[in-house]
């Protein structure tokens, strides 16, 4: 079976696996991500440049739309997965991902990342984080609500869509978030 390691911040923590005698004789790293990451706008182009310069081996991106779809993709693949690394799956998804069986523990020494919450864990990395926002037509809306409750009780008008939580990471965070 073959195992996954969560990305973690630099791709350069990651080097001493890809080197490794084991690794070496494919030398390509195939990395799951999602998509926005590996855009021409996105930071992989840059990345994988100073990987393989560094690595001397070839980091192939396969992106898909988000956090859910990575984790959908890799529960289909199973042990077949070609994924060494993935970046993307957010804290929603966590417990899902080490139910798959396929992510090992990742070795690092992580004390030093410090993120709101204070997620530490011995497989996945934490390399980044948000906060959701509600954004709106301010000449749309005279008077907008001001605060979850009010926008979930309040004026029918006013209703915000969300993305579907079973296909999406943002809409499964709002949904987890407004329990």
């Amino acid at each position: 079976m073959r195992k996954s390691r969560l990305f973690p911040a630099a791709l350069a923590a990651i080097l001493p696996l890809v080197a490794s005698p084991a690794a070496s004789a494919d030398r390509t790293l195939t990395v799951y991500t999602y998509e926005s990451f590996i855009a021409e706008w996105g930071p992989g182009p840059k990345i994988e440049a100073a990987f393989e310069t560094e690595c001397g081996c070839d980091l192939k991106w396969v992106g898909v739309a988000d956090g859910v779809a990575l984790l959908n993709r890799l529960k289909l693949e199973g042990d077949r997965t070609e994924a060494g690394v993935v970046l993307g799956l957010d804290t929603n998804l966590v417990t899902e991902a080490k139910a798959t069986g396929l992510f090992e523990a990742h070795g690092l020494d992580t004390s030093a990342i410090t993120v709101p919450g204070d997620f530490s864990d011995d497989v996945f990395i934490p390399y980044d984080y948000g906060y959701f926002a509600v954004i709106y037509d301010t000449e749309a809306i005279a008077d907008p609500p001001h605060s979850l409750k009010d926008l979930v009780e309040g004026d029918p008008e006013q209703k915000i869509v969300i993305e579907d939580p079973r296909t999406s990471t943002p809409g499964l965070g709002l949904l987890l978030w407004m329990k």
